[in-house]
């Protein structure tokens, strides 16, 4: 990626770049184990994973279906954001 500022108003350039930047944000997921006095990261587990923008994700209790939680993605109030 190429290290350059945009101002607010600036277009995205390409739909590849509006893609790249909405799987970069996000964080992982990982699980570790106590080795000892300290603390190892698990890389065989199925917990690992990388959550993004694009992540589809759905709301559990007590928020799910909340009308606090509707939006126009998602008018009954069951995920965070539409498909």
């Amino acid at each position: 990626m190429t290290s350059r500022r945009l101002s607010p108003r600036a277009a995205r350039t390409s739909p590849e770049e509006v893609l790249r930047e909405l799987y970069v944000h996000g964080v992982s997921v990982i699980e570790v184990e106590r080795s000892g006095s300290s603390w190892r990261y698990k890389q065989d587990s199925p917990f690992n994973r990388r959550v993004h923008t694009l992540t589809d994700t759905v709301l559990t209790e007590p928020a799910a279906g909340s009308p606090f939680m509707a939006t126009r993605y998602s008018p009954d109030g069951t995920a965070p954001a539409g498909p």
